[in-house]
């Protein structure tokens, strides 16, 4: 294969040797990424979990407490470590490979692992990817990444082919692979909006909304042997796993579901049976986590603080064996004033830097006695941290324990799985629909099929907006059909203005 080669759309602009160093800058932006969740891995785990994952060195250990800037060494490491489960890393990366008949999967994993990948270029959306050669030569590449690849364009040579599926679930994964050399470098200046695919910060007041519209039912049928309930149900399970964090938002369906009534509203009742499911599973995890935690945490914290009794022996122990040589007092002083707010085993490594120190001369001994005093006071330091996570974890058990018991009246031992209540729709709200024309195909006119809807949805606890407008503290949405340019009172103009005012 060589700089030229095509395969239906897609054309090889960069040899070995140009995709190998333009995926090892992608790989480093990762590695720095990874490097920077310093504070995440801590709060998760404790600072020896990344250490001991990706075996730092010594230097690097130093680095990394000290929050310090990614060595090189450390990109070798962490590719290393990725490329032992690279089924997963691959999705990070912006490779492209062939998913189904056949699936080139492996060999894109075997051309990563040996540095045989090239650069490539499709010729119809313009968007760069990194290919094996299997991959590449195995089919006439119709299109890079599916409808999203083909929506560039509008020719009627490369129009989507209504007679297959436009819902491949899975194209999602490359485009976000496409994405991820972007975020990369895009986190190393800013903290990336959350729909940029940023991780989202709570402490932040977001407002999450899933926007969904145009799924055209009836042109999938085929797909699925013409069985409408397969259909519902697995586009309904894919959408709405796709949503992740948005679910708990707005969610909002702008119109063209089916036009077919009784194929829409049986959309719309999976969709939110599917919903309550998920709470239901929600309920009955967290239910389990409250109880087990409960009955842990309280265990989990006297181990620790016998820990604590064991280590404040060998300090004590210790001190006493360093007082032949040295008095532990200049230590506490020096902590006093100089540097309260550290841990006794970072007074004690900033101590051993100072000239005054030096100047003592001790002998190898008495170094050593330091040195495992320090690392006592090390774990001491880890423990106490460990102690106080378990007391604040401990209060909010407690707090949403006595929710529970609220709602349940019952005390949370005594609550169990068939104390949920199951009825439909106990929980979801904020949903909204907007009927698009396909909806207005299976009535004889307009009012007609807005009154079915609203009657219908209103059962599911869904809102219809027909040329009106929902209000609530955190937002307020319009809804129409695009009739609204025929109406005196809700058009374009209108609208805009009450929204400015």
């Amino acid at each position: 294969m060589k700089i030229g080669d095509t395969s239906g759309c897609l054309e090889i602009i960069g040899d070995n040797i140009t995709a190998n160093n333009e995926m090892a800058d992608i790989i480093k932006k990762l590695a720095r990424s990874e490097w920077n969740k310093y504070d995440k891995w801590k709060d998760i785990f404790d600072n020896e979990s990344f250490q001991n994952y990706y075996e730092l060195s010594e230097a690097e250990n130093v680095k990394f407490n000290e929050k310090a800037s990614m060595p090189e060494s450390f990109v070798s490491k962490y590719l290393e470590k990725n490329l032992d489960r690279a089924y997963f890393f691959i999705r990070k990366l912006p490779c492209l490979y062939h998913k189904k008949r056949p699936n080139t999967e492996f060999d894109c994993v075997k051309g990563l692992k040996i540095n045989s990948m090239y650069k490539v270029k499709c010729q119809i959306c313009g968007r760069i990817h990194y290919m094996d050669d299997k991959s590449f030569s195995c089919v006439a590449w119709r299109s890079c990444i599916g409808a999203e690849c083909l929506a560039c364009t509008l020719d009627e040579d490369n129009a989507p082919n209504y007679e297959e599926s436009l819902y491949n679930w899975e194209q999602d994964s490359l485009l976000l692979q496409n994405m991820d050399a972007q975020l990369a470098r895009v986190e190393d200046i800013s903290t990336p909006l959350p729909y940029y695919g940023g991780k989202i910060d709570w402490s932040h007041d977001y407002l999450l909304i899933s926007y969904i519209s145009d799924i055209h039912l009836l042109h999938h049928l085929k797909c699925f042997d013409n069985s409408a309930k397969r259909m519902i149900d697995q586009i309904v399970d894919q959408l709405y796993e796709s949503m992740n964090e948005q679910k708990s938002g707005i969610i909002v369906f702008a119109g063209d579901i089916s036009s077919k009534k009784d194929i829409t509203l049986e959309f719309y009742k999976l969709f939110v049976k599917k919903h309550n499911f998920e709470k239901f599973k929600a309920f009955k995890s967290e239910l389990n986590l409250l109880k087990t935690k409960k009955k842990n945490l309280p265990l989990e914290k006297i181990k620790y603080e016998n820990k604590l009794k064991s280590l404040e022996i060998y300090l004590v122990i210790f001190k006493n064996q360093l007082a032949q040589w040295f008095d532990f007092k200049f230590i506490d002083n020096y902590k006093k004033r100089y540097c309260p707010n550290l841990s006794l085993d970072e007074v004690i490594g900033n101590y051993k830097m100072v000239k005054s120190y030096k100047e003592k001369h001790l002998p190898i001994a008495a170094e050593n006695v330091l040195d495992e005093l320090a690392e006592v006071a090390r774990n001491y330091s880890k423990y106490e941290y460990r102690i106080k996570k378990i007391e604040q974890e401990i209060i909010n058990i407690s707090n949403k324990t006595i929710e529970y018991e609220k709602i349940y009246k019952k005390k949370i031992d005594d609550i169990c799985l068939i104390d949920y209540n199951h009825e439909l729709l106990s929980d979801i709200k904020d949903v909204y629909v907007v009927l698009g024309n396909h909806e207005y195909m299976d009535f004889p006119n307009v009012d007609s099929c807005v009154s079915f809807y609203t009657s219908e949805l209103k059962n599911l606890r869904i809102m219809l907006l027909h040329n009106n407008f929902i209000r609530k503290n955190k937002y307020l949405v319009y809804g129409g059909t695009g009739f609204a340019k025929y109406d005196e009172k809700w058009n374009a103009n209108n609208t805009s203005t009450t929204l400015l005012k």
